[in-house]
């Protein structure tokens, strides 16, 4: 087993709104290796690209926002590098591939010379080598033609097309570590399993190591090793993909579960989960999924912890936990 190449450590990123410092993040650990995937899964606004965007320094830096914890990459401090080092490492060892293509590629700039830009600003070569360098990226990505579409604009190229040419700025400075926050939301089903297919294959030949954001069980299930999952800026589960699906530990999980339809098995009424998630403000001193949760008891009133409990897995709710005790006494 190789160590992690990527350590969080009770990372906690909190803005100032109306005088109050408010948890956008609060208290997240993980780690990944290299090769490994890591799905970061749970409803909008739970926290999970606040939290890879903290690690990439573009939240928690400005005024009005702090940072605390710790995030540790190849050994590296990354929260507390300065902004020159870690621009220097943006784009070049950790790499990110945003939700909208076109909020991330300029419309008045032709694709190659934008994948081109990054390769010349981080490995120094000359104009002709990074145009080299960045159709041979497009090629990796499986864009027909690379050298012909290259001299194209974004709006030439399809959503899914446009997805690969990201992926293609992501990986064309040989990363380690790639974050894809969302990559398939806006695409549909058929090239959604494209773009699976081909980021599996970037991390099995480059040997990335991947955290993959999501809210959609189904693409984790297909993509990830293990999975944690977030709810309210906390992790309240983690544990590999199969064991923590065939088995899961918190209540919100398993909603999050019986909620995805089933090809297989008798037909039933699609589950849901009632209320909606809280925000910053409303966050609640225990339990955060209790007002929600079916299960609540007055102990989910008491502030919670993610509990270890073997195998890799670790679950915050204390349902089992309290069953146990009463069978025992």
């Amino acid at each position: 087993m190789t160590d992690p190449i990527l350590e969080v450590e009770d990372l906690r990123t909190e803005i100032q709104i109306d005088g109050r410092w408010l948890p956008v993040v609060d208290g997240v650990t993980y780690s990944v290796r290299p090769g490994e995937t890591l799905g970061l899964v749970g409803e909008s606004g739970s926290g999970k690209s606040v939290s890879a965007m903290t690690l990439m320094g573009f939240v928690g830096r400005r005024r009005g926002q702090r940072l605390s914890g710790h995030a540790s990459f190849r050994g590296q401090d990354l929260l507390g590098m300065s902004e020159r080092d870690l621009g220097k490492m943006r784009g070049n060892d950790i790499a990110m591939v945003f939700q909208e293509p076109m909020t991330s590629l300029d419309p008045s700039f032709k694709v190659g010379n934008q994948i081109a830009e990054g390769i010349r600003l981080h490995q120094g070569v000359s104009r002709d080598e990074a145009m080299r360098l960045a159709i041979e990226a497009m090629d990796k990505v499986r864009i027909p033609n690379a050298k012909v579409r290259a001299d194209s604009y974004p709006h030439e190229f399809s959503g899914g097309m446009r997805q690969r040419v990201l992926i293609a700025m992501a990986i064309a400075n040989n990363p380690a570590l790639l974050i894809a926050d969302e990559p398939t939301t806006a695409l549909d089903v058929s090239v959604q399993a494209q773009i699976l297919t081909l980021l599996a294959e970037m991390r099995d030949e480059l040997g990335l190591a991947m955290i993959f954001i999501t809210h959609n069980m189904g693409v984790v299930a297909d993509i990830c090793d293990r999975v944690a999952v977030m709810y309210a800026g906390q992790i309240i589960e983690t544990g590999e993909v199969r064991e923590t699906f065939a088995d899961p530990q918190h209540p919100y999980t398993e909603r999050l579960l019986a909620s995805m339809p089933r090809l297989r098995g008798e037909r039933r009424q699609l589950e849901w989960i009632p209320g909606t998630p809280p925000g910053p403000a409303g966050f609640a001193e225990g339990c955060r999924f209790a007002p929600r949760c079916t299960h609540a008891r007055d102990v989910c009133l008491e502030p919670t912890t993610l509990l270890e409990i073997g195998g890799g897995r670790a679950n915050r709710c204390t349902r089992d936990v309290e069953w146990k005790e009463e069978v025992a006494g």
